[in-house]
């Protein structure tokens, strides 16, 4: 008899995290806490019985291994807090705001010896700021100046983009920095907390890591990690690997929503292939929560959608729920269905292929037969209960509920209406792709302006939610760095596989924008002027594009011309 052992070795999936030494660009001086010149000096001496207090500054939130090293002070007390910001109770502040902002955040504590101590945490700690407090007792103390070893997943940033105006930059570092520092062993929510690999998040981080690194490992990983997390019941955990089971229902199809992606940034049927029972087990338990008025219901477990005020007591579950069927995550179902029906078709199981497109289509007849009001030219967000959400019209137009031009109605609606829930950062991807689908991506200007705002808050990286947010490094919200290659270069895969390219530019608000966009064939490279026409101020644009080698494609311009492409060529459009 053969005993199989519970872990079996197996070749490391994605590379070793690098690891670089840094140190911190400046210290901060505020009334109660005076310089102490650590930095230009490289040491200070604490006498006995006295405290001293610093604030050190990294420039940006980092992940790193922070050391310390002393000398003497025996029984001295050194607490060392780790923050990505300073924080107001009753107003919204800087981020390095020391004067104005309190300190709070993950505290390590040490006693000296009074013989030389190197400290360093066995695990890596997140932060942008540091505050030390140094109490000596009886025997006076040395400190050098401390230092960090950075580290992450060593992702290659190759996509690029320019602009004369300035937040392009500004927005594009601050989102490449934080996707980079949420991306370790796993994809994680965020590193200075949950450090969490959860199903919604990594969806939209492994859609950001493909376009701008082309890298495909660690999200090839993830769906392994989530195929292991599956429960009987026919549901994945909602964050895994994790020692605690945590389910939350509506992140099942988050996960079949990037088996689709991976297939068409890959082309790699077969890696897909062996998750298809996955995809089945999951919309099986979405089928047997539907009731008699045909829509899915309750769901069970945690039915997080997003963070809104307005479903707070609910923990980010809408509050139609308590009344019903939810209209979003009912248009979120659907959506899993078609990508479920593509890939069986293109799988070849034409059978299971049309069973989800059936299911589909009862699902979005009920709904628009229930939750329409042609009053108010919007969706409700249940059958019988009068709320407003930007998620179930951006959902609704995804799709292909109503026409190209109700699409534009309804999404112009939403935007308008005061009393509907706006999108947050972690679900503005759907209302980006609504608008663009629906022919109106430039009316998506103003909920871009959330992150152009971002930088003069004194963001290095992108919180969780706008405004006052817990997390202030949290790749979900990492969306403009997408927008600017895939919607505003307009530069995306036209086939499984990158087997050919479409480039569909929508450069408004800008006067240009130029770069380089990564596939697995070689770079796409593109510079858009817009042109001087006297006469009336706004001539259109001038597009130059180089193709690599064996990428061919086409090239849509603002009036819907298209133009073939060949591989190898540059075009002047």
């Amino acid at each position: 008899m053969s005993i199989v052992p519970r872990f079996i070795m197996k070749e490391r999936e994605i590379p070793l995290l690098y690891e670089t030494e840094e140190t911190f660009v400046k210290e901060l001086e505020t009334t109660e806490i005076p310089a102490v010149h650590i930095l230009e000096k490289g040491r200070i001496f604490v006498d006995a019985g006295e405290t001293k207090k610093l604030l050190l500054d990294a420039g940006r939130i980092v992940n790193g291994y922070t050391r310390f090293t002393f000398c003497g002070g025996k029984g001295a007390e050194i607490r060392i807090t780790y923050f990505e910001k300073f924080v107001h109770e009753t107003k919204i502040i800087r981020r390095d705001d020391a004067e104005n902002g309190t300190i709070s955040g993950i505290t390590d504590c040490i006693i000296l010896s009074g013989k030389p101590v190197v400290y360093e945490p066995f695990w890596y700690r997140t932060f942008r700021f540091l505050y030390l407090e140094i109490q000596v007792k009886e025997e006076a103390a040395e400190m050098q100046a401390p230092v960090f070893r950075k580290t992450g997943y060593p992702l290659e940033v190759i996509s690029q983009v320019r602009s004369s105006e300035p937040w392009v930059d500004e927005v594009w570092n601050m989102c490449v920095r934080t996707l980079e520092n949420c991306m370790m062993e796993t994809y994680m929510d965020c590193p200075y907390y949950e450090q969490m690999q959860f199903p919604m998040d990594t969806r939209l981080q492994a859609l950001f890591t493909y376009m701008v690194s082309g890298d495909t490992r660690l999200a090839r990983k993830a769906l392994e990690d989530y195929h292991c997390s599956m429960i009987p019941e026919g549901l994945i955990h909602g964050k895994y690997p994790s020692a605690y089971p945590q389910i939350i229902s509506t992140f099942s199809l988050h996960y079949i929503y990037m088996l689709w992606e991976y297939f068409w940034q890959t082309g790699e049927l077969r890696e897909v292939r062996k998750y298809f029972p996955d995809m089945d087990r999951i919309l099986d338990y979405y089928d047997r929560k539907i009731g008699e008025d045909g829509l899915v219901g309750r769901l069970g477990y945690w039915e997080f959608v997003d963070w809104q005020e307005a479903w707070a007591e609910n923990g980010g579950m809408p509050t139609a729920l308590l009344h019903g069927p939810s209209t979003i995550i009912n248009l979120m179902y659907t959506c899993a269905l078609e990508c479920a029906a593509k890939l069986n078709e293109t799988a070849g199981r034409t059978g299971m292929a049309e069973e989800y497109k059936k299911r589909r289509e009862a699902v979005l007849q009920e709904i628009q037969a229930r939750c329409w009001d042609e009053e108010r030219g919007m969706y409700r967000e249940g059958p019988s209960f009068a709320q407003y959400t930007c998620h179930a019209q951006a959902w609704a137009v995804l799709n292909e509920l109503p026409d190209t031009e109700t699409a534009k109605k309804v999404l112009r609606n939403a935007a308008r209406g005061a009393d509907v829930l706006k999108c947050s950062f972690s679900t503005s991807y759907e209302w980006f792709r609504a608008c663009e689908q629906a022919g109106i991506y430039g009316d998506t200007k103003p909920e871009l302006e959330r992150w152009i705002e971002l930088p003069a808050l004194g963001c290095t990286c992108c919180p969780e939610t706008p405004g006052n947010t817990r997390s202030d490094c949290h790749a979900w919200s990492v969306l403009p760095m997408y927008e600017m290659i895939c919607a505003m270069a307009g530069i995306r895969a036209r086939e499984p596989g990158w087997k050919s390219v479409r480039i569909e530019p929508h450069p408004e608000g800008l006067a240009d924008l130029e770069g380089q966009a990564v596939t697995p064939k070689g770079n796409v490279e593109f510079v858009y002027r817009r042109k001087e026409n006297v006469a009336d101020g706004n001539g259109g644009w001038n597009y130059h594009i180089v193709l690599p080698n064996g990428l061919d494609g086409e090239f849509i311009d603002e009036g819907g011309d298209v133009r073939i492409l060949q591989g190898g060529h540059q075009y002047d459009l």
